[in-house]
């Protein structure tokens, strides 16, 4: 059972994420443990565009209809963060390669982090 928790540019953004969603992300991580990949492990996407950058190389993706997590860990640690949210992202591509989109990124894995919790 592993934790999951939130930094600040995602905790702002998790008020617009569907309750259901919400859970499921939840359920994803507690799926997991140190010993067995079962759920995030399974449905991160690697952003290849992203390999060879020190700082963000380690993000990966997750998509829930329109909305896309960005998100650190591993099964391994038995930590995940998601560090960014983008809700109601419509275009399939969402700019890798773009300059910008990537110093978003890095900046949004600052700051402390709030643990995230099933919502009832």
């Amino acid at each position: 059972m592993c934790s999951l928790g939130t930094k600040p540019t995602a905790t702002s953004a998790l008020g617009g994420v569907d309750r259901d969603d919400h859970n499921r992300i939840c359920k994803l991580a507690t799926d997991d443990s140190t010993a067995k990949a079962a759920g995030f492990a399974l449905v991160l996407k690697q952003v290849r565009a992203w390999a060879k950058k020190p700082k963000i190389k380690w993000v990966r993706k997750y998509r829930i209809g329109d909305d896309r997590y960005y998100v650190t860990g591993r099964h391994t640690d038995c930590h995940y963060t998601i560090c960014h949210i983008m809700l109601n992202k419509r275009k399939e591509d969402d700019k890798p390669f773009d300059k910008q989109f990537q110093k978003m990124i890095e900046k949004s894995l600052e700051g402390d982090e709030t643990p995230m919790l099933p919502r009832l």
